[in-house]
């Protein structure tokens, strides 16, 4: 898979400036099903390419994600979803000390998934992620409600 992101984020949460970072990425990912397909896992690695604001080299990002899915048995559309994703910065970054080489930021999340069809699936479930800062700095810790429609073609 390859893709492209333009995100803008705001200053401030009460802010009207933006921040715009423009990303490529490339990635794959490996699914399988076990228990008569009751059980999927999936193992989903991406490089990301990302240019950010005041920055002349691209910060370079490795992400890799383990997620499993459980069916609930008699309740065939829904599912039980955990996941765990890590970002790993692969350079240095001269404009930006907290892009430096290493861990990033971490992602658990637990939810539950609804599947329309096949292709269409609605997860919601709650995302704990950990960023590592540099000093002086003090690690972020976030505490998120996700929802997410899936949609896969």
């Amino acid at each position: 898979w390859v893709g492209y992101l333009m995100q803008a984020d705001s200053v401030t949460p009460d802010s009207d400036t933006y921040l715009i970072e423009n990303r490529a990425w490339q990635g794959f990912s490996w699914k399988d099903t076990a228990n008569e397909k009751q059980f999927i896992w999936e193992v989903r690695n991406r490089l990301e390419e990302r240019f950010l604001p005041q920055n002349s080299d691209p910060s370079i990002r490795w992400r890799t994600r383990f997620r499993v899915e459980q069916l609930i048995p008699g309740w065939s559309p829904w599912s039980v979803i955990a996941s765990e994703e890590i970002f790993v910065n692969l350079n240095d970054n001269s404009n930006n000390a907290q892009l430096q080489a290493g861990a990033q930021q971490n992602r658990l999340y637990v939810g539950i998934g609804y599947r329309f069809a096949p292709e269409v699936q609605v997860e919601t479930g709650y995302l704990y992620q950990h960023v590592w800062k540099n000093p002086p700095s003090a690690d972020q810790n976030n505490n998120i409600w996700m929802t997410n429609l899936n949609l896969n073609f």
